[in-house]
């Protein structure tokens, strides 16, 4: 292991036996972590937590939620309606459904909704009651989130393990793509919403099958839709994720809104990578399973540390960084 992943474990370690504020000191250093200042990337001013309800084992109510959030300094929030993209499987916690206890919770906690998942199963965005269900409840609340769309399920051949095999197929998967997403953002425009693709996995997890969907949706005369970078979805689809982020992040920096993130130490050189480009945007952390409000301030935690050592000296050693 080497000397950054140990001082990894060293963070975690003083984080789960109670050493819960950002002035931990390192074991083999008096240097401490400190939280990003405010204004930059990684500031907690700057963080939206995401995917915290479904697999809460606590099974917090949305007042519970908004609460535990406000109370950790999270002032953004996005919202996953379930983890199953079929809506077949149970989640731990369904309180989430109810659209508008959800945003009343967070808007009476100062809580601002900065993106909302859609699980767009259909070619026919109109088709599915749920979308204008939850337009109308933005339009009631008077709030605008990025919304978030991922790879369609609507039919077999559009399952995460099916990649086209032939140009045709690609050119038809890119064509049927596009063609959904442009229904939608017909759909949202009147909302003043904004559509932006999510690259959650599968065929529409690979960065240039979105680019060309975006290229696609300009010769449809669509020049407003974004990307959502997840650097966890990417670290799946790409095993040699680190070796190809700098010429994969200068191709889509144009169009990212936001980047989600597991905190990891295997990111460190990439973030630095998006930092140093000049990139602003909003940035999410994942909160996936157990109790949500410990998962929190772990990932909160883990940011802080990489922080720290972005504020370092670039070094080797950190290009070479794996898990413990």
């Amino acid at each position: 292991m080497n000397s950054m992943a140990t001082k990894f474990v060293v963070i975690i370690t003083a984080f789960f036996v109670g050493v819960l504020n950002v002035s931990v000191i390192l074991a083999d250093s008096k240097r401490s972590i400190e939280a990003a200042p405010a204004g930059s990337l990684w500031a907690h001013d700057n963080l939206h937590v995401w995917e915290v309800a479904n697999r809460d084992l606590n099974k917090r109510g949305p007042d519970e939620r908004a609460q535990m959030l406000k109370r950790l300094g999270i002032r953004h929030y996005a919202y996953l309606s379930r983890q199953d993209p079929y809506g077949k499987e149970p989640d731990i916690n369904t309180s989430q459904l109810v659209i508008d206890a959800e945003i009343e919770a967070m808007q009476r906690n100062g809580l601002d909704i900065r993106a909302w998942y859609f699980w767009l199963n259909t070619d026919d965005p109109k088709s599915d009651p749920n979308v204008s269900k939850t337009f109308e409840a933005f339009k009631r609340y008077h709030i605008h989130p990025q919304v978030w769309v991922p790879q369609s399920h609507a039919q077999a051949e559009m399952a995460y393990s099916v990649f086209p095999k032939t140009p045709e197929e690609q050119k038809q998967r890119v064509i049927r793509e596009a063609e959904r997403i442009r229904l939608f953002v017909k759909l949202a425009e009147p909302y003043g919403l904004k559509v932006d693709l999510y690259n959650h996995g599968g065929w529409f997890g690979k960065e240039e099958n979105e680019l060309d969907i975006l290229d696609r949706l300009k010769e449809l005369g669509v020049t407003n839709v974004g990307l959502v970078f997840n650097f966890a979805h990417a670290s799946y689809m790409y095993t040699d994720l680190q070796q190809v982020f700098a010429q994969m992040w200068r191709r889509i920096k144009p169009y990212v809104v936001a980047v989600n993130m597991d905190v990891n130490p295997r990111y460190l050189e990439m973030l630095r990578i998006v930092e140093d480009s000049g990139w602003k945007g909003p940035v999410g952390i994942l909160a996936r399973g157990g109790d949500t409000d410990v998962d929190v301030r772990y990932n909160l935690a883990a940011l802080d540390f990489l922080a720290t050592e972005l504020r370092r000296v670039p070094s080797q050693e950190a290009l070479h960084t794996s898990l413990p």
